[in-house]
């Protein structure tokens, strides 16, 4: 019981760290650019509550810009009564500063390379999409209540502009 206790401790006392490790990994497995995260804000998950700050999603290799997508926070408040439940309410969804720099190369854009490799990591959507579950039961609904986008900026470049960009708020 003992050790049981101190491992569930550990997990509580690490959640942050360890929820910034999963998401530069498994990002970066997924999309086959480099993933980072500064920050994993999960002091108040047991109210629903979970903050994510300085996400930066890199270029393919070949693209010129520094990155695909940066955010400088993205907070999620989600109903906790509803977590175990057919629908779960996302009380709020806050996305603070996202920046995307869409960039045109010579075999497409980054954004689409990207997708592409999420695509083809995830079976390319094979598995019959919206089907209902294998077991006969049924999907779980997300709701989303309040969903608000602030300070965003979006940058374009291309080949010939080699790693200039513009853009606009």
């Amino acid at each position: 019981v003992a050790i049981v206790a101190a491992g569930l401790f550990y997990i509580w006392q690490n959640l942050g760290s360890l929820i910034k490790t999963a998401i530069e990994e498994a990002g970066s497995q997924v999309t086959q650019v480099k993933v980072s995260l500064k920050e994993a804000d999960a002091g108040n998950v047991t109210q629903g509550a979970l903050a994510l700050r300085g996400l930066v999603v890199g270029n393919p290799s070949g693209f010129k810009t520094d990155s695909a997508f940066q955010l400088g926070e993205i907070s999620v408040k989600v109903d906790p009564a509803t977590v175990t439940s057919d629908t779960i309410v996302i009380k709020e969804v806050i996305i603070g500063q996202p920046h995307v720099t869409y960039e045109f190369g010579a075999g497409g854009s980054n954004i689409g390379t990207i997708q592409k490799n999420v695509e083809k990591f995830s079976g390319g959507g094979k598995a019959g999409g919206g089907a209902a579950p294998a077991d006969g039961g049924s999907k779980k609904k997300v709701v989303i209540e309040n969903l608000y986008v602030r300070d965003g900026k979006v940058d374009v470049s291309a080949d010939f502009l080699q790693g200039q960009k513009t853009g606009a708020t």
